[in-house]
């Protein structure tokens, strides 16, 4: 099978999940949460555009994931969670979830709002 979409989306995706998981680790480390820790959300923020721009292609590239791919992507959240790869493939098991749950909940939102507006148009019509 031809390869045609790769992975770019979806290491973006990932590295803005392990971003913002480790914020919410970081938040958590003293056992309570306070406005004091959103300090540890303000390193995510770069991420967020990269990480949600391309999320039409999430669907496509991670139904084309292969072995190679996979370990790119263990590796990439080991490095971002400074984990050993055993716990990068557990994580990319629930990452990879995650981020092909909220590509759906986009992709509806965006096909809600499309629909919204063109009755809107009708109506204005």
């Amino acid at each position: 099978m031809d390869k045609k979409f790769g992975i770019k989306e979806t290491t973006e995706a990932v590295v803005l999940g392990c971003r913002i998981a480790d914020a919410v680790d970081k938040s958590l480390s003293d056992g309570e949460v306070s406005a004091w820790d959103a300090r540890h959300f303000i390193d995510v923020l770069p991420s967020v555009k990269t990480g949600i721009n391309g999320y039409q292609l999430l669907g496509k590239e991670l139904g084309e994931l292969d072995t190679e791919e996979r370990k790119q992507l263990m590796d990439t959240i080991a490095k971002e969670l400074d984990l050993d790869n055993g716990d990068a493939k557990d994580a990319l098991e629930i990452v990879v979830g995650i981020v092909a749950f909220a590509s759906k909940i986009r992709t509806r939102r965006a096909a809600k709002k499309a629909a919204q507006e063109a009755v809107q148009e009708e109506v204005e019509a």
